[in-house]
């Protein structure tokens, strides 16, 4: 949890042109910190879905928005 009005990643990254996606598990709140242009949960034990990120970066070619984007992948099942 984050206090209100708290930079993150993404209000760092956006204003130099990047889009901000998180894909997998998240505890980050609240929304307004940690606004993300793309947030794939995933649930503990599935795989990261990464077509999703292709599909995202696809999406923003396809609209004309400018590149580059920065994701964050993370884990949500134990790394053996």
């Amino acid at each position: 949890m984050a206090k209100e009005g708290t930079l993150s990643v993404v209000h760092h990254l956006r204003p130099a042109g990047y889009k901000v996606a998180l894909i997998g598990k998240s505890h980050l709140e609240p929304s307004s910190v940690f606004d993300w242009d793309l947030y794939v949960n995933t649930l503990p034990g599935e795989e990261i879905d990464f077509d999703a990120v292709d599909t995202f970066i696809s999406e923003c070619q396809s609209q004309g928005i400018p590149l580059p984007v920065c994701y964050v992948a993370t884990a949500s099942y134990p790394i053996e």
